[in-house]
């Protein structure tokens, strides 16, 4: 996220507003957490938006990362059912968001019942028990956050066929009574 400080020989102007998927950057070039960057002109988005920096920033790697999990890994289609375990980060709310769009039907879990109206877009929210199998219908896709502690009970709930994507780690530590969420 920033401004055009040198426009170069691209078509933005000094000023303009921008931002960029990593693509590499820090990677295969310097690059992604400085004060100024050089980048290939097609890793450059323009931004109109009222929202302040720090609200920004999180928006372009998160889509990207659900738009390539669920249409590059999954090859997710409006007929799939999609399971999404671990649905209350931001990766989670952005899937569910591209996914409904796609007209897909979406079973998203939580870890805390509290937290099941932030799942409102979603058309079935669950409190995740860490044990799913048998307890919904068998999807076709499945986009797996939580990490390994969930990934096998998340194989176990997708139809013989289906794809399952595991993205994330949040990792859950289970003490006691208490669950303690690290990400």
């Amino acid at each position: 996220m920033g401004e055009i400080a040198d426009p170069s020989d691209s078509q933005w102007t000094r000023g303009q507003r921008v931002m960029a998927l990593m693509g590499g950057m820090g990677r295969s070039f310097n690059g992604s957490y400085a004060e100024y960057v050089l980048l290939p002109v097609h890793h450059v988005f323009a931004v109109t938006s009222s929202l302040p920096w720090n609200a920004l920033a999180a928006i372009p790697e998160t889509y990207f990362t659900a738009w390539g999990s669920l249409f590059e890994s999954l090859q997710l289609t409006p007929d799939d059912t999609l399971l999404i375990r671990g649905a209350t980060c931001a990766l989670g709310y952005a899937s569910i968001q591209l996914a409904k769009a796609l007209g897909c039907r979406v079973i998203a879990t939580t870890h805390k019942k509290e937290k099941l109206p932030l799942l409102q877009e979603a058309d079935q929210a669950i409190v995740d028990s860490s044990r799913l199998e048998g307890s919904l219908p068998m999807v076709t896709k499945a986009l797996e956050l939580v990490g390994p502690q969930t990934l096998y009970d998340t194989m176990r709930c997708t139809a013989h066929g289906g794809i399952v994507c595991n993205t994330g780690v949040l990792c859950l530590l289970r003490t006691e009574n208490k669950v303690i969420q690290i990400s």
